[in-house]
């Protein structure tokens, strides 16, 4: 597998190897002091960027199998990175409480830790941070990890909410300190074992367009008047990032099993979204993962603000028809204006409150 993904517009992700020390030295630095300067004195970041982030520092980890850093955005000037650890338990610090998940009650060969993701402040909202997090899913699940950790200060909301979107749960929490000063980390955990459901990354899209024709071929549902034909297969990662927009897939050990999305249904259309382009392998069918998906789809659009979802599809996908009924879709004799595949005849509505 190549060790360098495509994210588009967004540039490139790379491993980092010795020839980026310096570059990645001056990432480091940079975006930890944009980060929580404000939060400490002067005295305190210098103490810790010297401690943490020094060059005899970074090369010892550049150096260290069991240590992967990443690094994305345009090559020779990057926009953001992320550091993995190999088999690293909990620090003996964490306070954990009493009934530990199976994410935490793994053995240390079994843990790893995300020890840091940063981006400068250009690359905010880009996407990039979803391709690093994604990636790093990606090394755990070909590593058969069952559990991944980080700690984050407890006062840093937008990277809790982050890590929460992603399935991160907190666990514990452990004293951090910066330079003299102690601060508190709350610790998330998320359990890598079976089937994971997570937010499209940018360098999901070659496997995700794969996919989607895949299956919707073996249905003779490829081209014009199909999801398969529509704008968002040219950009798929990039669409769905839009205000309104979501997708997520399905993987285990590292390889996507399928996925499924949401869209605004239009503007005659008001709180009703679309569920589209809905895919799954059929290695993972009658597992119930198509269910799963289609569940975290429908509470995504609830947070969405959404009230009912619609979807248009043809009878000759006998399987995804009587999961949707299951699931409290109820048939439509018309179409809703606003769907658009002229070639599907099947449609369905659910109301999400």
């Amino acid at each position: 597998m190549s060790s360098t993904r495509d994210l588009g517009a967004l540039g490139l992700l790379r491993s980092a190897g010795p020839q980026d020390l310096e570059a990645l030295v001056e990432l480091a630095r940079s975006t930890f002091r944009a980060a929580f300067a404000p939060m400490c004195s002067a005295a305190a970041m210098e103490k810790h960027l010297a401690a943490t982030f020094s060059s005899e520092q970074l090369a010892s980890e550049l150096s260290d199998p069991a240590v992967h850093t990443l690094l994305a955005g345009a090559e020779g000037a990057w926009t953001a990175y992320a550091t993995l650890r190999v088999h690293q338990d909990f620090d003996p610090s964490v306070r954990r409480p009493r009934s530990a998940t199976s994410a935490t009650a793994a053995t240390d060969d079994d843990v790893w830790q995300l020890q840091r993701i940063y981006l400068r402040a250009s690359a905010q909202g880009s996407g990039v941070a979803d391709a690093l997090l994604a990636e790093s899913l990606r090394r755990c699940g070909r590593h058969q990890a069952r559990s991944l950790w980080l700690a984050v200060w407890e006062h840093n909301h937008r990277a809790l909410s982050f890590y929460r979107r992603w399935g991160f749960c907190q666990v514990g929490d452990q004293p951090y300190m910066l330079g003299d000063e102690e601060q508190r980390d709350l610790v998330l955990a998320r359990d890598m074992s079976g089937v994971q459901l997570r937010p499209l990354a940018p360098g999901d899209h070659a496997a995700v367009h794969a996919g989607l024709i895949e299956v919707y071929r073996a249905f003779d549902a490829v081209g014009a008047g199909y999801g398969t034909g529509e704008a968002d297969m040219q950009n798929l990662p990039s669409w769905y990032r839009k205000p309104g927009w979501s997708y997520l897939v399905a993987e285990q050990a590292g390889a996507l099993l399928g996925g499924g999305g949401l869209a605004p249904l239009g503007a005659a259309q008001l709180a009703t979204c679309e569920l589209r382009k809905l895919w799954l392998h059929a290695h993972a069918r009658g597992l119930g993962v198509g269910r799963s998906l289609v569940e975290a789809i429908m509470e995504r659009a609830r947070q969405l603000g959404y009230r009912r979802m619609y979807l248009e599809t043809v009878p000759r996908m006998e399987a995804a028809n009587q999961l949707y009924q299951r699931l409290g879709f109820e048939r439509l004799q018309e179409p809703l204006a606003g769907g658009g595949h002229c070639k599907c005849d099947h449609y369905y509505l659910r109301t999400l409150t």
